[in-house]
């Protein structure tokens, strides 16, 4: 995925700001491909005592390489899952902010029980890292789920009950 036309892609960054932009897009990279999408694989870019927090996406996870697993487990589901461009990204200090679009289709495996439908979606996100010794140790995210879930017909509680959404993730613990 390009992040050519993003905002503040060309901007005068230090040279640890670039390293951190570039920590960011590879736990990016790897948290959106189904493939890849799992703790173990993100691990390596995070510090051991990281913080996930994102109210309107996953409420429950709690750590950085939790969220890839989960979200991992929607790609099953939404298998064509993925980026399709950064809107922004902009680096301070030990700070980084992403703004991007995706899209997806629900055809792949049954989510809580609802069959593929092979609905699309397109959707906004926008994560903010905050990174330590060269890892991620924090990353806030916010994403209209509701927008997504609805464009993918599935039933309203699927995009409104907090314990459906990790009961994968948890039952995995």
């Amino acid at each position: 995925m390009s992040t050519e036309n993003a905002i503040g892609i060309n901007a005068n960054y230090t040279e640890e700001e670039n390293k951190n932009i570039k920590i960011c897009l590879e736990y990016m990279k790897i948290a959106y491909d189904p493939k890849q999408a799992t703790a173990k694989n993100v691990a390596h870019l995070c510090t051991n005592d990281s913080k996930f927090i994102g109210q309107s996406t996953f409420p429950l996870a709690s750590t950085v390489p939790e969220y890839s697993e989960v979200h991992g487990q929607v790609m099953k589901s939404i298998s064509s899952l993925k980026l399709e461009k950064y809107n922004l990204v902009s680096a301070k200090e030990k700070v980084v902010t992403l703004r991007y679009t995706a899209s997806g289709t629900f055809d792949g495996q049954e989510w809580h029980g609802v069959k593929a439908n092979n609905k699309s979606a397109t959707w906004h996100a926008a994560v903010i890292f905050e990174l330590e010794g060269g890892k991620i140790k924090t990353m806030f995210k916010e994403w209209d789920k509701a927008l997504m879930w609805k464009q993918l017909q599935l039933p309203e509680e699927e995009y409104t009950d907090v314990e459906k959404d990790l009961s994968v993730t948890l039952k995995n613990k």
